[in-house]
């Protein structure tokens, strides 16, 4: 149990030393980064600003830390930007957990995404998982969602786990804990879970107020919310969904902020799709080929569109450019449906990269598949142009013209800053024809 920690004694402070690995948990920019050596073990009793959970009940006699991590911060850079990012916000009580059912499995490094949804795709060092865990959460009270009461129990998703009295958790992402409390920012993914940041978890402590997870209290929600009763914290959601953003709280003495230096504008990317991946000379994750705007199917055809981008500056030292991640929307009508993707393109193209990309149930057929992957590792960011993903799509409709669309646009460089998109809506669609609907 929690309460047990401090009476571990001093534990091998260096389990192992690998490269040091990156991850984003949100369709967003990862500006925070925190460096640590990954799987490392925390003293008991040492200042550390990380907590263990207390998942299965099991006492903690050791924390393996699984870093560095890189967290979208861009969404709570305000209270109101956060409300508007996560869509369900609620008051739960965990009442229990479990292994996740389909657990991480990194697989071979370089391997392709194997068939079924998965929660990240290779490749980081070999040999190596990180366990995650399933809890079931009673909802006591609900500030903001689309289909909850209270009374409701959902199933939040985190990685990490305690296994044998060791907490596995990545940096500043402690496990969390059955039987405690939590205001929760969450959204719910496709595969029916709910997820989202450490820094969207609070507390609720002894005396009813809430408390964000240790190394995340200078975030401005976090500094709205601390120390708040749920009651008063109601108050202060209220407001951000309305728009209207909080005052932080007044402090005795002002402290002065020095005004960091902005950062350097950024040249604007080139976005489209490429309605014909295999035209000679054909695209490759950082080579483009003809860009097709136009491509004939028939009923049954299977064939592949690219996401592309051009114009990426490459990286310089202690500063911008380079890409981190993408996110964007596919959408397309239901003349076809989505039945394959790969997003192990330009973003993880160097050496001693992997990517963290989202779940996808495929095939998907309602109309919108969202993406959203970031780069991880030690190696250089990419530059130049290549491909962002790569979608299989199968044709069970032959009528008319099916306009292949992106939406919600967002190419991220290495400081965790978005580039300015290029070019107009019609830059940003294809179209695919059937029947006596030829192309130019």
């Amino acid at each position: 149990m929690l309460g047990n920690i401090s009476s571990v004694t001093t534990l091998t402070r260096a389990i192992a030393v690998i490269p040091a690995l990156g991850i984003c948990f949100a369709a967003l920019a990862c500006g925070q980064t925190s460096q640590a050596p990954a799987w490392e073990a925390i003293e008991a009793g040492q200042s550390d600003p990380l907590r263990p959970g207390a998942a299965s009940g099991q006492e903690v006699k050791e924390i393996r830390v699984f870093g560095s991590a890189r967290w979208p911060t861009i969404s709570a850079e305000s209270l109101t930007r956060m409300t508007n990012d996560y869509k369900t916000i609620i008051l739960g009580r965990v009442v229990s957990s479990v292994p996740d059912p389909r657990p991480i499995d990194w697989g071979p490094a370089g391997s392709p995404l194997t068939e079924g949804p998965k929660a990240y795709k290779p490749s980081p060092p070999p040999g190596l998982s990180l366990p995650a865990t399933e809890y079931a959460v009673e909802v006591l009270h609900v500030f903001s969602s689309p289909t909850l009461v209270a009374g409701n129990t959902i199933a939040v998703f985190q990685s990490g786990a305690i296994i044998d009295g060791v907490a596995h958790q990545f940096d500043r992402d402690p496990v969390i804990e059955t039987g405690i409390d939590y205001l929760f920012f969450i959204n719910l993914r496709n595969t029916g879970r709910y997820a989202g940041s450490p820094f969207g978890r609070f507390r609720v402590d002894a005396q009813g107020t809430l408390q964000p997870e240790l190394g995340w209290g200078g975030m401005r929600p976090a500094q709205i919310l601390t120390g708040l009763t749920v009651d008063e914290a109601e108050t202060k959601i209220q407001l951000a969904l309305a728009g209207i953003e909080p005052a932080l709280p007044p402090t005795p003495t002002p402290v002065p902020v020095e005004t960091p230096t902005p950062p350097p504008l950024l040249p604007p990317i080139h976005v489209g799709i490429d309605a014909n991946a295999d035209t000679f000379p054909a695209n490759t994750a950082t080579f483009l080929g003809t860009i097709e705007k136009c491509r004939h199917v028939s009923l049954g055809d299977v064939f592949t569109v690219d996401v592309v981008a051009a114009s990426i500056p490459p990286f310089i030292e202690g500063g911008s450019g380079g890409i981190t991640g993408a996110d964007f929307v596919f959408s397309y009508n239901g003349t076809v449906r989505v039945i394959g993707v790969d997003t192990n393109m330009l973003v993880t193209a160097n050496p001693g990269s992997w990517l963290y990309d989202g779940e996808y149930e495929l095939p998907d057929m309602d109309g919108n598949l969202a993406f959203s992957f970031f780069e991880g590792g030690q190696a250089a960011s990419e530059s130049g142009a290549g491909v962002l993903a790569r979608i299989t799509l199968e044709v069970v409709l032959d009528a008319g013209i099916n306009q292949l669309k992106l939406d919600g646009i967002r190419i991220i460089d290495t400081t965790g800053t978005a580039y300015p998109i290029a070019g107009n809506s019609d830059a940003f669609t294809t179209k695919i024809k059937y029947g006596t609907n030829a192309c130019p």
